[in-house]
């Protein structure tokens, strides 16, 4: 985004830097500190933190205009004199910054994640200061100088401008890398820094090697090649490449574009440089895919030449009337949002690069969907490159989204590994709007990994928003969109991999954690497992001890035993504790486990600074998965409290001899099986899934110490111990609570409308604070509403219901009273053997579905003209208990039934 310096501005500086060296030499060498710069070599992950530094400001601006010629324009009349005096004579040292009037100059030493110029210089009103020091390199190298700043920098070595970079964003480490020539022995830093606005300032330089940064690419708009993708009819495209230090053509690049049908329109050989300009004469109006190809980098983007208003709107009309299933129509119209709110965004912000690129992307795709469905094939099948997408939930019958890149190796026929990537929380937000699909340049650098590795890449909605959600609806809309995927494109089973930093590595671990057999390998930046501390501090806390304790990774680390696990975490992680990913590491090896651990060179993660290289921990991510396939094991460790996560590998848990944890040690080997648990009161071998080593006529099992001998069964399924017969009131794998349980899978809303005008109107408050809550929480449209006249008994067999009113308000609640043990009073209310006395209750209450066992029921009511409702909002993330009743609001009885419901 910077300007070089002009001509005469770099004469200025060069003779500056002249007068500066002579000054130096006359005065004392010891007047900027030194930094010796050792051991960088080839693509490893080492780098130097430039500590030692002169500071010298802060220096007053008074205007917007300053800072605007500083980094637009080159040097003001007013930066070359201070410049100039800085070079010259180096003020006296003054460590006393209270006086704001006047500069200070003083040494410092760099020890936090970065140099805070507010609280150094003490302001935050626009200023600017310069820092300077001597790198005392090894060798004559090319280095890469990683840059953090916030806001405007530029920095000469050895008297030459090397970087002018604006940002004013969420400080990330490797954001910036600039490829810089070091001499052997001393170079001469110097740094300029300007505040644009009351606020935090401050920078850092880490220098690393230039094949690690080449290696790891990263910057804003790193992968884009133009500023303006959305083109007129007699534009030219302008070609630059935005790094050119760190990608830069050794022999010519080659420049080819398509058209919506993937036909070959132009294949350009470019001479060498970083510039270019392609006449776009030869197009017709209309949306193509562009391809750069520098050496062994391909970058990849979409433009669209003419209206391109007009051109979505005609794509989107064809796309509709050809449209044959529900599927095209949702993603047909997933576009159409998106492009909306596009749209509404650039009008608001300015249409700068990446509102274009993102436009030109979503016209692209329309266009493609639109000519697949002219010529009568499936819209989406085998498609390769980016894609926001949807379908059709069977949780909630609302349409969920996730994000998929797809790399050309679909082409080749083989099945497609396959990345998912649970999200983090962040802001409130439909997932079309999310920071994960608008943050383009980590988008582009996965679509970077995708086409190296041969992987697709898979970003669920997962319904995660704005907060932590530990409800298993997240895993179950993990496994839709997996599912959805799989429609369109074949993936290979044994290698599906999962990623997740923060938040999104607590979701990687726990879905992994309770279905160890889905996945090939896992890993996790600072995973925020914070909440397995609830189960001794309730402080603070959302979540019941209870329920963590039986939901807690960290007494369940043998499930990870078969699972390898790359576990990236900084001691120095403010927002995730280091801490607990410390103790799981050791409890896993600890159960035979394998752990690669990375502390990321101690990298400091705040609110709103984060020095963890983003890039290189996902490439590293990518590299280890490569290594990775799912194997039967012969050894299988597991453990769990709830029989809805019970399967793992060749064997499953049937049933618990009671509540609590449940463990299982399994051996197999020379068509013999050792089997040790506890709390287990029934199993089932998948002997046909089993290791190699146990097949033939007959199998031994060892249980406990007991040993018999078994006929290998037919359907090659081994069942042990007391297979009881379920029955209604028996919680078993789909009926286990607790009261979020039910959102996990396709759930029915049954509104009362049998009461009188007033009941009814209390049943229709419920059901509105009850989806509002949904939608806000979930971020999903709940659709399956139906009243308890119209319900009919195929949907009261195969749906958990939600059943809202009383006995006199919902008909199909006055059916199930004699056969669920919850009786209402207006002066009490009995749940099973538990009694709340009270005439001002409210509650919900969870029991097996009586017209299917397999389902569940949660019973939503009051003993008075209540209208309020508040507490349901939160019920979908926050129902921890099997039954909660509250009296005004307040609550004041929660709990859990036993396997028995009782």
């Amino acid at each position: 985004m910077g300007s070089k310096l002009a001509a005469n501005d770099s004469l200025i500086v060069r003779a500056i830097f002249v007068i500066y060296v002579v000054g130096l030499s006359a005065c004392s060498e010891q007047r900027l500190p030194v930094n010796y710069l050792k051991g960088l070599q080839g693509d490893e992950a080492t780098v130097v933190t430039i500590k030692e530094w002169r500071l010298v400001g802060a220096f007053p601006e008074d205007t917007h205009a300053d800072w605007e010629s500083f980094f637009d324009g080159g040097h003001t009349p007013k930066d070359s004199l201070e410049y100039a005096a800085f070079l010259r004579g180096l003020p006296a040292y003054d460590n006393d910054t209270s006086d704001r009037t006047r500069a200070h100059s003083f040494l410092y030493t760099q020890n936090a994640a970065y140099q805070e110029f507010d609280e150094l210089f003490r302001t935050q009103e626009a200023a600017s200061s310069y820092a300077a020091c001597i790198i005392d390199s090894e060798s004559d190298q090319d280095v890469a100088f990683q840059m953090v700043m916030d806001d405007a920098v530029k920095v000469w070595v050895n008297g030459v401008l090397r970087i002018s970079q604006y940002q004013n964003d969420y400080i990330t480490k490797n954001k910036y890398a600039y490829i810089v020539h070091l001499n052997k022995g001393r170079n001469d830093v110097v740094v300029k820094l300007f505040n644009t606005a009351t606020s935090a300032w401050g920078f850092s330089l880490g220098v690393t090697s230039a094949l690690y940064a080449k290696k790891y690419p990263t910057g804003k708009n790193f992968f884009s090649f133009s500023t303006s993708y959305l083109l007129g009819d007699k534009d030219t495209l302008q070609i630059k490449l935005k790094y050119p230090s760190v990608m830069s053509p050794t022999q010519h690049a080659t420049f080819s574009i398509f058209d919506a049908n993937h036909a070959v329109v132009l294949v350009k050989n470019l001479p060498l440089g970083a510039t270019w300009k392609v006449p776009l004469t030869m197009l017709k109006d209309g949306a193509y895919a562009c391809e750069l190809s520098v050496d062994e980098e391909i970058l990849e983007q979409k433009i669209v030449r003419g209206d391109y208003k007009k051109l979505f709107k005609n794509y989107g009309s064809k796309a509709r009337a050809l449209a044959r299933t529900d599927l095209e129509r949702i993603n047909i119209d997933v576009l159409h949002k998106r492009f909306t709110y596009l749209e509404e965004f650039g009008g608001r912000n300015l249409y700068d690069e990446q509102i274009q690129r993102k436009i030109a992307a979503v016209v692209f795709e329309l266009a493609n969907m639109a000519n697949r469905l002219q010529r009568q094939e499936p819209m989406m099948e085998n498609t390769v490159g980016w894609h926001l997408r949807g379908f059709r939930s069977g949780i909630d019958h609302g349409v969920d989204h996730y994000m998929l890149y797809v790399p050309p190796q679909v082409k080749d026929g083989r099945k497609l590994p396959l990345v998912v990537i649970m999200p983090y929380v962040g802001l409130r937000a439909p997932f079309i709007e999310s920071y994960a699909v608008a943050n383009i340049d980590r988008n582009e650098m996965l679509e970077t990994l995708s086409r190296k590795y041969g992987m697709a890449v898979l970003w669920p909605s997962a319904r995660i928003v704005s907060q932590i959600n530990l409800n298993p609806v997240v895993q179950a809309s993990t496994f839709e969109a997996l599912e959805a995927v799989k429609r369109d494109y074949a993936i290979d089973d044994d290698r599906i991999y999962l990623y997740g930093s923060c938040t999104g590595g607590l979701q990687a671990l726990l879905i992994a954690n309770r279905f160890p057999s889905r996945f090939a390998a896992i890993a996790t930046d600072g995973p925020e497992i914070g909440y397995t501390r609830c189960e001794h501090d309730a402080t603070n806390c959302p979540f019941p001890a209870d329920w963590v304790r039986a939901n807690s990774v960290l007494h369940t680390a043998e499930n990870f035993r078969n699972l390898p696990l790359y576990l990236f975490h900084s001691e120095k992680d403010e927002k995730a504790d280091y801490r607990l990913s410390h103790r799981l590491t050791d409890s896993i090896r600890q159960a035979g486990g394998s752990v690669l651990t990375d502390d990321l060179n101690h990298a400091i993660k705040q609110t709103w600074i984060n020095m963890i290289p983003d890039n290189t921990v996902i490439g590293k991510a990518f590299h280890f998965y490569s290594q990775h396939a799912r194997a039967v094991p012969d050894t299988i460790s597991f453990s769990t409290y709830q029989l809805k996560y019970n399967r793992a590998y060749w064997i499953t848990i049937d049933d618990l001899s009671s509540s609590g944890k449940s463990t299982l040690y399994a051996i197999a080997g020379n068509n013999r099986i050792a089997l040790q648990t506890t709390n287990v009161k029934a199993c089932t071998i998948d002997l046909a899934g089993a290791p190699a080593a146990v097949k033939g006529d007959s199998v031994r099992v060892m249980w406990n110490g007991v040993d018999h001998s078994y006929v290998y069964p037919k359907d090659g399924k081994l069942h042990l111990g007391d297979a009881r017969e379920r029955t209604a009131f028996r919680k078993g794998e789909t009926t286990e609570g607790p009261a979020n349980d039910v959102f996990a899978s396709r759930f029915l809303i049954v509104k009362g409308t049998s009461g009188t005008a007033r009941e009814n109107a209390i049943c229709q408050a419920a059901v509105d604070t009850l989806v509002r809550g949904w939608m806000e929480s979930l971020s999903g449209r709940c659709e399956n509403i139906v009243t308890d006249k119209a319900v009919r008994e195929s949907d009261l067999k195969n749906a958990n219901l939600v059943v809202v009113g009383s006995a006199q308000s919902n008909a199909v609640l006055a059916r199930m009273m004699g056969k669920i043990p919850l009786m209402v009073t207006t002066s009490h209310i009995r749940v099973g053997d538990r009694t709340v006395e009270g005439r001002t209750l409210s509650y919900i209450v969870l029991f097996p579905n009586p017209y299917n066992p397999e389902k569940c029921v949660l019973v939503v009511g009051a003993n008075y003209d209540y209208t309020a409702w508040q507490q349901l909002k939160g019920l979908p993330l926050e129902g921890w208990y099997d039954y909660q009743v509250w009296n005004n609001m307040r609550s004041v009885a929660a709990g859990n039934f036993n396997r028995e419901w009782r």
